[in-house]
């Protein structure tokens, strides 16, 4: 049985479309690449970062989701630690961070959540710390 491979992660541009199919690719799926569009709800300092930020300054994580996804590199990752193996149920998420979120700090305005010292410790208790 032959299942076919739709390629995702880092394809922005027609180069990578071209190589993702050179490489046996029966689809390929863009999704970062479109967030600059007029028609996405994206605010100018986001849209900024996405245009301005380089692949060094990105990591993997799971702490916004539970799954492994690309993120820029951020106060809440840089605290966490990239990967948790302790991550809360994917569906609690959500609540979870918009419950600490609070206005970012000046150097933090691109990613939430951003948290406040004591709403911030409260959560950082919630995962263990990276060694």
């Amino acid at each position: 049985m032959k299942v076919p491979v739709i390629a995702a992660g880092g394809i922005a541009d027609a180069r990578g479309i071209v190589a993702a199919f050179a490489l046996g690719a029966a689809a390929v799926q863009i999704g970062t690449a479109y967030l600059p569009c007029p028609e996405a709800k994206v605010g100018p300092v986001h849209r900024m970062a996405l245009k301005n930020t380089t692949g060094s300054q990105t990591t993997l994580t799971n702490i916004f989701t539970g799954r492994p996804g690309r993120a820029i590199v951020n106060r809440a990752i840089r605290e966490l630690g990239p990967i948790s193996d302790n991550v809360p149920d994917f569906r609690s998420l959500p609540q979870l961070w918009g419950r600490f979120a609070q206005k970012p700090r000046r150097q933090d305005r691109v990613t939430s959540p951003h948290c406040g010292p004591v709403k911030r410790r409260a959560f950082l208790a919630s995962f263990p710390r990276q060694s």
